[in-house]
């Protein structure tokens, strides 16, 4: 089942891979962005992050940890860039149980364009420092300081990179994979091309002969030929002497007078009357 579903993958060309693998990079870097980092989050100040940025249990684990430092973006409650720079990160707190340990739990601020730190200040300190910049100044003092750049937070940033990461992995490396699997890419189909030489440009072909004009009349004697061939003859067998002995016969009875007929051997007719209320009925007529 396998090697027949990688078999049907194996029709697919690449540059349909390539498509697939750059509308896939997107719809990650859509779905990887966030759209609000600090919705899962306590939020805080400014002054307690740096506050507690360096500080450490007895048993070393640190206050803060998985700090990540988001691209600028604009709010409402931003200084005169009109931007902030959200930082988010894990905070050690102590729970209400006064016996339980210390957790971590969610936490963010909104750092301001340029950042003003009230603790650990850079000596260079100027209207270009960002809060990413003092996290770089501050690990320089303390190296347990770990922080990170959500840099896949910029959608300018963001979207073609991933586009082409899924063109690299999905259109390249997932059909060259593939193709090994399989025993290479589909086969092209070759197209039938037509030769334009052989309508009018190739080997002259042999004349037709032309056709040789037909004499009516000659094809009319020789038909009355043969039907006076067929009908010579004609009269002389029993059939033409049987026709004029009928003729004569009727030319007898023609020149016979009427007078001469003889006598008709039918009954006289009676003389009778026709007479009745209803219908009329034959009666016999008597003479007077």
């Amino acid at each position: 089942m396998f090697v027949v579903r990688l078999m049907g993958l194996r029709n697919l060309r690449r540059w349909q891979w390539a498509v697939i693998g750059v509308l896939a990079g997107l719809a990650f870097a859509y779905l990887w962005s966030p759209n609000d980092p600090t919705r899962l989050g306590r939020s805080t100040s400014a002054t307690n992050f740096e506050q507690f940025l360096t500080r450490k249990e007895p048993d070393g684990r640190p206050w803060l940890k998985k700090i990540v430092v988001y691209p600028p973006a604009p709010a409402d409650d931003a200084g005169p860039s009109g931007v902030v720079q959200v930082v988010t990160f894990e905070a050690l707190t102590v729970t209400r149980d006064p016996k339980a340990p210390k957790a971590y739990i969610d936490q963010w601020f909104s750092a301001s364009v340029p950042y003003k730190p009230r603790l650990n200040i850079p000596p260079d300190a100027g209207d270009s420092l960002t809060v990413r910049t003092y996290l770089a100044f501050v690990k320089s003092k303390n190296p347990d300081v770990g922080y990170s750049y959500a840099w896949y937070g910029n959608p300018q940033i963001a979207y073609p990179i991933f586009a082409l990461a899924g063109l690299v992995v999905i259109g390249g490396i997932w059909p060259t994979l593939i193709y090994a699997l399989t025993g290479g890419p589909p086969a092209k189909v070759k197209r039938e091309t037509y030769d334009l030489d052989r309508f009018g440009k190739g080997e002259q072909s042999s004349p037709v002969p032309a056709l040789q004009p037909v004499d009516g009349d000659a094809k009319l004697r020789e038909l009355e030929a043969s039907l006076e061939a067929s009908l010579k003859g004609f009269g002389q067998d029993g059939t033409a002497t049987e026709a004029s002995k009928s003729d004569a016969a009727v030319r007898a009875l023609d020149a016979q007078p009427l007078d001469e007929l003889p006598p008709s051997s039918a009954a006289p007719v009676e003389d009778k009357s026709y007479r009745g209320e209803f219908y009329p009925t034959a009666r016999a007529k008597k003479n007077e």
